[in-house]
C-alpha cells in the first residue's frame, strides 16, 4: 500500500504537482490506481472544487 501526498499554498498549484507526481510514478509487478487519479486531477468539476460525496461513483460511471 502506498500513499502519494503533495502539498501546495492552493488547490490548483495543488492539483498540478499531483498530476505530475502521478506522470512520474512508476511502479512495476502490480496495476495502481494511477491512472484513475489522473483521470480525477484532470477532470474539470474536480479542478473546480465542484464535487460531493458521489463525486467518484459518477465519475466512474461515465467512462
Amino acid at each position: 500500500i502506498g500513499k502519494l501526498i503533495v502539498h501546495a499554498e492552493d488547490r490548483q498549484t495543488a492539483i498540478e504537482r499531483m498530476h505530475r507526481a502521478l506522470k512520474e510514478l512508476r511502479v512495476v509487478g502490480i496495476k495502481t490506481t494511477a491512472p484513475l487519479h489522473m483521470r480525477i486531477m484532470r477532470d474539470s468539476a474536480f479542478v473546480k472544487g465542484d464535487v460531493h460525496i458521489h463525486y467518484l461513483e459518477k465519475t466512474l460511471l461515465k467512462a
